[in-house]
C-alpha cells in the first residue's frame, strides 16, 4: 500500500539556503593559526622617574 504526500514547496529552492548557511558557518574558521601574538608587560618599568 502506498500512500501520496504532496511536495510542494511552492518555488521556494532549498539549495540556496543550504548554501547560506555553509557560508554563515565560514565565520567560525579561524583565520590565521601561525599568527605571533606579543605581549608587553604591564608591570614592566621603562623609564626613570622624573625623565621626560
Amino acid at each position: 500500500m502506498t500512500t501520496s504526500q504532496p511536495t510542494s514547496d511552492h518555488g521556494f529552492d532549498w539549495g540556496w539556503l543550504g548554501l547560506l548557511g555553509l557560508g554563515g558557518l565560514f565565520g567560525f574558521l579561524p583565520r590565521n593559526r601561525d599568527k605571533i601574538r606579543a605581549y608587553r608587560d604591564p608591570n614592566e618599568v621603562t623609564g626613570s622617574p622624573g625623565s621626560k
